[in-house]
């Protein structure tokens, strides 16, 4: 079954405006929601494709994106940032605070921080 375009935009809107909402933000016309791909080329201008891909593939650009590891921690947020770190869950689900925890992260341990790099490199 084909399905109009626009109907799926309009789907993938609502989708990440409950997203929005469920992680606290609530975006509105004067308060839009970024282009999450910018914000991340902008975050990280050193390797802003591979950044934006790293972040495809650990979440999707789900900002709820959570995942519970064998050791317990936590794997929060658009990056998928490990509560190792000493970040809370909960606060990495907002993408401005994700996208500067994973800059730290970034800047302290480089491209190899994220499985899904490494994944790929292999």
């Amino acid at each position: 079954m084909l399905v109009p375009a626009d109907a799926v935009a309009s789907e993938i809107g609502s989708s990440a405006s409950m997203e929005a909402k469920q992680a606290g933000e609530i975006f509105t016309e004067s308060n839009p929601q970024p282009d999450i791909e910018s914000l991340i080329k902008q975050t990280f201008p050193e390797d802003p494709e591979i950044m934006v891909e790293i972040a495809r593939a650990e979440s999707h650009f789900k900002n709820d994106a959570v995942n519970v590891n064998r050791d317990g921690s936590l794997d929060c947020g658009i990056f998928q940032v490990n509560s190792v770190h000493g970040y809370d869950c909960d606060w990495l689900k907002n993408p401005e605070n994700n996208l500067k925890a994973a800059k730290e992260v970034y800047e302290k341990q480089g491209l190899t921080a994220w499985a899904s790099y490494n994944f790929a490199k292999s």
